[in-house]
């Protein structure tokens, strides 16, 4: 049985890892959009699963930008 032990960081050092803005992410949290621990008032996130969370955000908000283009006339990026 593998019982890998995940690591939680706080919001400064997870700002600092991902090089993104505190307040950015405080915002993700509180929205539910990454995975975050509640420890009394503050957070602790896991630096993988963010990562993960984060990559599916963006995904879902390039179809959802792809979308709103073709309903604009727009049927390419490259011709506008």
């Amino acid at each position: 049985m593998d019982t890998e032990q995940q690591e939680y960081v706080s919001l400064d050092s997870l700002a600092g890892t991902l090089r993104l803005p505190k307040r950015y992410l405080r915002e993700l949290a509180v929205a539910g959009d990454i995975p975050m621990l509640p420890a009394g008032r503050r957070m602790r996130f896991c630096v993988d699963d963010v990562r993960a969370a984060l990559r599916i955000l963006a995904a879902s908000r390039a179809v959802l930008a792809e979308q709103a283009g073709r309903k604009e006339g727009n049927l390419c990026a490259e011709h506008p």
